[in-house]
């Protein structure tokens, strides 16, 4: 006890060479196509972040694609709410939207008329620049989707996307924290019809968000409303030309004083002319589908597909009309 002993060990290598050898099939080039484009498979939309878990975010991965100008969004609103991007300088009303092969146009403003859940797509494909004939009457991008068959097993999946003014914080602009409860949910299921011969596949999805909308308008100052316009530019006769003066107290028009009843008086000591509302919006919308395949043969496939949207909107603010609250426009799709 208390002994030490060393002992030599020699290892000696089995072999002095090693060789790895890596072997890939090369990807074959289309010759028979030049379109240019990219192809998001399954797998990717399923892991790639989606705000909204809107399809469209996958489409300004693409080079050449960009989205939609803030001012044509702004501008227009809910006019433009299919129009997500521009392809190659293109206008968004020049692009083209397919769903497993059928055409998914609004309209309204040239953009998608359905937006198919994330949860419910296989396939989601852009081609940006030279498509095919049979893509014809566009000359932005193409979008296809594919959506989602069943398979020998049955699968499912359930979810629901969370966004809440507990989590946020506040607004700068905001005269009091703005209210935010937006609930996102769905679920998906598919399997076999017939072992091996048919399937099905069918998916829903929700949407609740009540959200307050901070905005600012310009409005008469608190002066002006009494017809004190002394802080302005000199006022003049239409006749003549003539300085009429500023001072017009007690002399406004009865329509006119009505009108004014109307507009909110300005709130934000730094611009006597700016009145800043935050007012409560709110939206529902449903949406869900059912596909059905068929494999008469290998090589052919029957597919029979049912989409259903609904989409109901409440907006504070007036986006053709007024740009002061107290006019609320409602909207269904």
């Amino acid at each position: 006890m208390g002994n030490q002993s060393q002992i030599a060990v020699q290892l000696a290598p089995a072999s002095d060479q090693q060789t790895v050898e890596v072997s890939a099939e090369a990807a074959g080039l289309q010759t028979n196509e030049i379109a240019q484009g990219a192809v998001v498979s399954e797998t990717e939309i399923a892991n790639l972040p989606l705000n909204g878990r809107n399809f469209s975010q996958l489409g300004i991965l693409q080079p050449g694609v960009r989205p939609t100008s803030s001012g044509l969004t702004v501008q227009n609103n809910f006019r433009r709410i299919g129009q997500n991007y521009e392809v190659n300088g293109m206008r968004p009303e020049s692009n083209t939207f397919l769903v497993d092969g059928m055409r998914n146009i609004n309209r309204m403003d040239g953009g998608y008329a359905y937006r198919p859940p994330a949860d419910s797509m296989a396939e989601f494909r852009i081609l940006t620049t030279t498509a095919p004939a049979e893509f014809g009457g566009t000359s932005g991008g193409i979008t296809t989707i594919v959506t989602r068959s069943g398979t020998n097993q049955v699968h499912g999946t359930l979810y629901e996307f969370l966004r809440n003014d507990a989590l946020n914080a506040n607004n700068y602009f905001a005269p009091r924290k703005e209210d935010l409860k937006q609930n996102q949910y769905g679920g998906t299921i598919g399997g076999p019809l017939v072992h091996n011969r048919a399937y099905f596949f069918t998916y829903y999805e929700g949407l609740r968000e009540n959200q307050d909308i901070t905005h600012g308008v310009v409005v008469p100052t608190v002066a002006e409303r009494n017809g004190d316009f002394s802080a302005d530019a000199p006022i003049l006769l239409n006749s003549t030309r003539a300085p009429l003066g500023n001072d017009l107290t007690g002399q406004v028009n009865a329509i006119t004083a009505k009108y004014l009843q109307f507009y909110p008086v300005p709130n934000t000591p730094e611009n006597p002319h700016l009145a800043q509302t935050t007012n409560l919006s709110q939206l529902d919308s449903d949406q869900g589908g059912a596909k059905a395949d068929w494999l008469l043969r290998s090589a052919d496939v029957l597919s029979a597909r049912y989409s259903y949207s609904t989409m109901g909107l409440h907006s504070p603010y007036s986006e053709l009309g007024a740009d002061v609250p107290g006019f609320p426009p409602g909207r269904t799709h």
